[in-house]
């Protein structure tokens, strides 16, 4: 069955009613490693933290996927769990991500801009594995519009090999009108194989009043837009959903369309949709959970945290491993 994964859905939202533009990129191009702080209405707004979105559909009711998330002691989302593992840790003094079941990705970097946003993500491998050597490297840059809004992706790939390399480009865009994410367009050259996505949304008259990201981008890899760091979601919630995919010759079409429940506070409490993937009849829900923010205690990442038993050669390997699992990198490479 066709998932959620978001890069693979990835990227895809909209509507508007007035045909004039947001303005382009955030004026904080953001550089800096660190982040004092996410500015995520759900926080500053609503006083709450997203902690849990469980996502199920008729094959897995009684035994749901289920995404966790975790904040320090100055509220920044710092850890993300699927099913217990971890997908992702921030220590935010460093400047780094690190894949917590791997260890230190000490090469990992990642940059955020004034309002906390991740701005720059980058980092390199070089290992060999049954006697053969591969590294390489990787890097992507997200811009915002001065509202918030995620409105481009770049990302570059690099791989080397003893009998050859392989190098792969892409762009994101995403077209914003009157706050709702209008469309996500995803051109990337693999070898010189072009391939695109284009999903499309529409959107009813129920608010969002938190400007949350729907689970559809949430889980399942969008980790990242699930606690605000990928910037703010729609200010309404999409009802239809339509993906385009082509890779030479062929192309796959999906449609969906979606309810919603609200809490008493206007926060998503529940999301369902029907025929997301092209399967009739096939519903998917997600069920969201929160925490005061005045709730939170959690300590920060530490780097004497790391697994001692990993070789330098592992981690490595773990870094590859642990970027193509970011969303904007491509699946294709890596099979999935």
């Amino acid at each position: 069955m066709k998932d959620f994964n978001l890069l693979s859905i990835f990227m895809i939202l909209m509507l508007g009613m007035s045909f004039t533009a947001c303005s382009d990129d955030d004026e904080d191009g953001g550089n800096g490693g660190s982040a004092s702080g996410v500015n995520n209405p759900l926080l500053n707004e609503g006083n709450m933290l997203l902690t849990s979105i469980s996502r199920s559909n008729e094959y897995n009711a009684d035994d749901p996927d289920i995404y966790k998330y975790s904040y320090d002691e100055k509220l920044r989302p710092y850890k993300a769990e699927e099913n217990d593992e971890i997908s992702f840790t921030i220590d935010y003094d460093k400047g780094k991500i690190i894949d917590w079941d791997y260890g230190s990705a000490s090469n990992l970097s990642v940059s955020f801009n004034s309002k906390g946003y991740i701005t720059k993500v980058n980092g390199s491998w070089d290992y060999t594995e049954d006697g053969e050597r591969e590294n390489g490297s990787m890097e992507f840059i997200a811009s915002y519009d001065k509202d918030g809004h995620l409105t481009e992706v770049a990302t570059n790939e690099e791989f080397h090999y003893e009998d050859g390399s392989e190098k792969e480009v892409s762009k994101i865009t995403f077209e914003w009108k009157n706050g709702c994410l209008m469309s996500i367009r995803d051109n990337s050259v693999y070898d010189d194989e072009e391939s695109t996505s284009t999903r499309t949304f529409t959107y009813g008259d129920q608010k969002n009043k938190f400007r949350q990201f729907p689970g559809i981008l949430s889980a399942d890899g969008g980790e990242f837009f699930a606690v605000g760091l990928f910037g703010v979601g729609p200010e309404l919630l999409p009802i239809t959903q339509q993906e385009v995919e082509k890779e030479g010759p062929h192309e796959d079409i999906s449609t969906g369309s979606a309810t919603y429940t609200l809490n008493a506070n206007g926060s998503i409490d529940t999301e369902n949709w029907t025929n997301q993937g092209g399967y009739d009849g096939s519903i998917w829900k997600f069920v969201f959970g929160y925490t005061a923010s005045n709730a939170i205690s959690a300590s920060k990442t530490r780097s004497s945290d790391v697994q001692p038993w990993m070789t330098s050669a592992d981690k490595a390997k773990k870094v590859k491993d642990f970027m193509s699992k970011l969303p904007f990198m491509s699946k294709r490479r890596h099979g999935k």
